[in-house]
């Protein structure tokens, strides 16, 4: 269960996810950012927006977050990138004490601006500035803008760029701007679990992956607000941890869990199959296998089952006759 293939195929469930028609999760994910057991967050509605999400990485030592979306817009892209952060030095109080200290970063960036104009707005402070995207062309610029908040000790920037800025631009960039709340007292649930689940999980940090898919399950238990795709890879992401650290017993109960309640789900078997390998246990691994490509039909749209011949995790098993009979005659994964 060392294999990073198995890790690589349950990445494309996580890409599936987004595309089911589940909008209350979708539009949460989306939206709510927070940082683990904090009693605050951050909203921004990107999902109605029509942003996606390309990146979402949490430090949780040092309590940070650091969140990117992107949108096309004709030919060209409004990207936002949302920094959570600790305050940075003690005497920052406020959001004003966030500004002073970024902007002098901002300052120092290599490319040419002009026009840095800065105001107090709602619950925040507001940079703006244009940058020019080439050196000896100055009507070609980039419009950026950083929004900065001071919550609960920690400054939150976010920054909002917008790529060849023309006039109409600045409607839609203020309406990014005017819709930033911040949320105090927020109330961590179970869709805060899920998404800090994945990502500890893809960011290869399986303790904290398993802490917050346990929650998340737990969870729905009592609330059953999770759907069958988020529930598949809320188990499914959940074993791979386990199993990734070592743990295979707790690993093929959670296989074990999930093929309860989709019992043709195949790629429960392929992993458990993949945990049976470790352990040794060929016999049980070779009906898994067979089990998991017998119902590759019922996969999600998009995903696909690894080649175990190509798996580490079926090292072990390269010399049975029985494993090489199986993906090469039957199965048909292997050439001569």
């Amino acid at each position: 269960m060392k294999s990073k293939l198995i890790v690589i195929s349950c990445f494309f469930i996580s890409k599936i996810l987004y595309s089911q028609n589940d909008e209350s999760v979708k539009k949460h994910i989306y939206n709510n950012f927070s940082i683990p057991e904090k009693n605050w967050g951050i909203y921004i509605p990107f999902y109605e927006n029509g942003f996606s999400i390309i990146k979402d990485v949490i430090d949780k030592k040092k309590e940070k977050r650091n969140i990117s979306a992107y949108k096309k817009s004709g030919a060209d892209a409004v990207y936002v990138t949302v920094f959570i952060e600790p305050k940075p030095i003690e005497a920052i109080k406020d959001n004003e004490g966030c500004k002073n200290y970024y902007l002098e970063r901002i300052k120092k960036l290599p490319l040419p601006y002009d026009n840095l104009y800065e105001k107090k707005y709602k619950n925040m402070f507001v940079v703006q500035r244009d940058v020019f995207l080439y050196e000896n062309d100055r009507s070609k610029i980039s419009k950026n803008v950083n929004a900065f908040i001071f919550a609960d000790g920690y400054c939150v920037d976010v920054h909002i760029s917008k790529t060849l800025f023309r006039k109409g631009d600045s409607v839609f960039l203020n309406k990014i701007i005017d819709s930033i709340k911040t949320v105090s007292p927020y109330n961590q649930n179970i869709y805060d679990y899920f998404q800090f689940g994945n990502v500890f999980f893809y960011s290869k940090d399986f303790k904290n992956a398993i802490n917050y898919y346990e929650k998340a399950l737990e969870s729905d238990k009592k609330e059953k607000k999770l759907t069958k795709p988020f529930l598949i890879a809320a188990i499914d992401n959940l074993g791979m941890a386990y199993g990734i650290s070592g743990d295979y017993k707790a690993a093929l109960l959670k296989f074990n869990m999930g093929l309860e309640r989709f019992a043709d789900y195949p790629t429960f078997y392929y992993n458990r199959a993949a945990t049976y390998a470790e352990m040794g246990e060929r016999e049980k691994a070779l009906s898994d296998l067979e089990l998991a490509f017998k119902n590759k039909d019922k996969l999600l749209k998009g995903e696909r089952l690894p080649n175990p011949y190509n798996d580490p995790s079926f090292k072990s098993m390269l010399d049975d006759y029985r494993f090489i009979d199986l993906v090469k005659n039957k199965l048909k994964l292997i050439k001569d």
